[in-house]
């Protein structure tokens, strides 16, 4: 047979498979070959006769082998958001084909493996691993140069990533988010290595821009905040979680070790979106508490832990919005949701902001309760007890009346509490911290108090301009699989739109029509 030019030492593999052209399925006649070091090729003919090429089809790094589904020993190759679709006469022979095309796409990937701190790092040769930065229940992270673009990049490795159904998809949830969010002060996605396959899908390597340590650190080490680093730092949190609400997004779980700091710039980035949820109508009702904590143990706050394990429980909600409890580490909790309120919205947000700017005043924690009960006194005895109109938030009866029964505490002096900080600071940490959400400053006025006036810059105030829709992560049903599909394809579309603010992952591929 001739095959036409193909050396025969060079083919991978031919024989006749089924091809889907427009609505049709026909039979007809492939050979993958490759050539060396260059790219395989996959090309057709009409029969086994060879004759001229229908088509021929280059296997780069960006290609990829599914199954095919609807579709009886089906498997398709997807390249560029174009899919070619085929089907063979049986299970092994379709497996042998998938097998063959996958080897020949890792040739092309040029992932390397490279021992590093004790593990395996699988990454592009791009990467030059240089030092651990840090550790946590997910892996751990190491400073990287993009050799590239010669920027440095923080590599984080999650070993075995679905071996955790819930810490999986609190990962799944992370990266849809960093890949729709671009603003200077929200961390963002800079690379993901791709996987051969959603069945080869086990580690995962997220790769974001280097920043030098995180607000914690800063706070509690010896160097001290000028007046202009303290006002600068808040102003772009402020502007980061204006982006961020905007999109449709509160952030549940912000604390001053989920802020990035870059210490040359004094630029901040918002991180850790894991327990992140959209706004509108997104949460899956059989979901909501996937957050709460099965022991005692997880309850107790550890000031050095920046990566709480929580888990999974089974309790239900029934509203539209309501949301689980169980976000935000206990220090920066919004009091409504310590008093059963599920219907919260971005006020919780911005109490966590006030707690972390008193605790960048105060090098210490405004409100560090050791549970529940300690963590409302102490809000009420600087704040003074809510009159039973301002809990209008709270419908469980016992909430309420430990509430009322609390000692009539009125609102102490901030200047008190926080001696050094001047009175434009506490004006507006008085309109932060306070106990009726509604009555909350605001994201906009807050970027517009006169406090942090002369930081502000136009272009960190945009909003998003999208809302993210995560209706699809939040009602996945829980397998390994599943998780794999979407992580995958969240993969994929970041390979596809990088820089595409607002993308949804769910592109679909175009047939190749070509016959």
């Amino acid at each position: 047979m001739d095959n036409s030019g193909h050396e025969q030492n060079n083919i991978r593999m031919q024989g006749i498979m089924q091809k889907k052209g427009g609505m049709r399925w026909q039979k007809r006649y492939f050979i993958l070959y490759q050539n060396g070091t260059k790219p395989a090729q996959l090309t057709y003919f009409k029969d086994e006769n060879i004759g001229e090429a229908r088509a021929s089809l280059e296997l780069t790094r960006d290609a990829k082998v599914d199954r095919l589904s609807g579709k009886q020993f089906g498997f398709q190759v997807i390249i560029k958001g174009r899919a070619l679709k085929v089907a063979t006469e049986n299970a092994d022979e379709r497996d042998e084909w998938m097998k063959h095309l996958r080897d020949c796409i890792a040739d092309a990937v040029s992932q390397t493996i490279v021992h590093f701190s004790g593990t395996d790092w699988c990454i592009d040769p791009k990467y030059k691993l240089l030092r651990k930065v840090g550790s946590g229940a997910y892996g751990f992270v190491v400073a990287a140069d993009d050799l590239s673009t010669k920027k440095q990049v923080a590599i984080k490795k999650v070993a075995n990533a679905f071996d955790d159904l819930v810490d999986a998809k609190r990962i799944l949830r992370e990266v849809c988010l960093m890949r729709q969010f671009n603003h200077p002060n929200v961390v963002k996605l800079y690379d993901i290595m791709e996987p051969k396959s959603i069945d080869d899908f086990e580690d995962l390597y997220i790769l974001t821009e280097l920043m030098s340590t995180d607000l914690q650190k800063i706070l509690y080490s010896k160097t001290k905040l000028s007046d202009e680093q303290l006002q600068y730092l808040l102003y772009q949190l402020l502007a980061g979680m204006n982006y961020v609400n905007s999109a449709g997004v509160l952030h549940r779980d912000l604390k001053p070790s989920n802020l990035l700091i870059d210490i040359q710039t004094c630029n901040l980035q918002i991180c850790d979106f894991g327990l992140a949820r959209g706004t509108q109508s997104q949460i899956n009702k059989t979901d909501l508490s996937e957050d709460a904590p099965t022991s005692s143990a997880t309850e107790k706050q550890n000031k050095q832990d920046n990566n709480s394990s929580l888990h999974a429980s089974t309790e239900n909600k029934e509203a539209e919005q309501e949301y689980t409890e169980y976000v935000v580490t206990r220090w920066y909790r919004a009091p409504e949701i310590m008093l059963g309120f599920h219907a919260y919205d971005q006020a919780i947000d911005m109490w966590s902001i006030g707690c972390i700017f008193g605790e960048m005043l105060l090098h210490q924690p405004v409100f560090p309760g050791s549970d529940y009960i300690h963590q409302l006194k102490l809000i009420v005895k600087l704040l003074g007890r809510p009159t039973k109109d301002e809990l209008w938030f709270v419908s469980n009866l016992n909430a309420m009346n430990f509430m009322l029964q609390l000692p009539e505490y009125k609102a102490q002096d901030l200047s008190l509490k926080f001696p050094k900080a001047p009175p434009s600071a506490l004006d507006l940490l008085s309109s932060m911290l306070i106990f009726n959400p509604k009555k909350r400053i605001s994201l906009h006025a807050a970027m517009e108090h006169k406090f942090v006036e002369e930081f502000r810059e136009q272009e960190l105030e945009q909003d998003a301009g999208f809302h993210v829709k995560m209706d699809d992560v939040e009602n996945l049903i829980l397998t390994k699989r599943n998780l794999q599909k979407m992580l995958y394809a969240e993969v994929r579309a970041f390979r596809d739109f990088p820089s595409v603010a607002g993308a949804s992952s769910k592109q679909q591929d175009t047939e190749m029509m070509i016959d």
